[in-house]
């Protein structure tokens, strides 16, 4: 909810609707802030990091050590793809 009021209240920042940029400015402070919302995010990771969950289960389906696919063979990938399409 943080990111989703931050970023709402910035589009209405960029569109220039202070009103709205203001009543969810309010909806994050009632959260506790950047302040406290950074705080949370460190407390939750000193109990489970998601980059390491996210890299072993990469290592877990074999994509860890892969690497990134050369752009002509994905391209003939994506080819092959559309082939099996049509």
């Amino acid at each position: 909810l943080f990111h989703k009021n931050t970023r709402m209240r910035d589009e209405a920042l960029v569109r220039g609707d202070v009103e709205t940029a203001k009543r969810l400015e309010e909806e994050i402070d009632k959260m506790g802030g950047r302040e406290e919302y950074q705080r949370a995010s460190q407390l939750s990771t000193s109990f489970f990091s998601t980059s390491k969950w996210v890299i072993g289960v990469l290592a877990e389906i074999g994509w860890l050590h892969k690497g990134i696919p050369e752009e002509e063979n994905l391209e003939t990938k994506q080819e092959e793809d559309t082939d099996s399409d049509a």
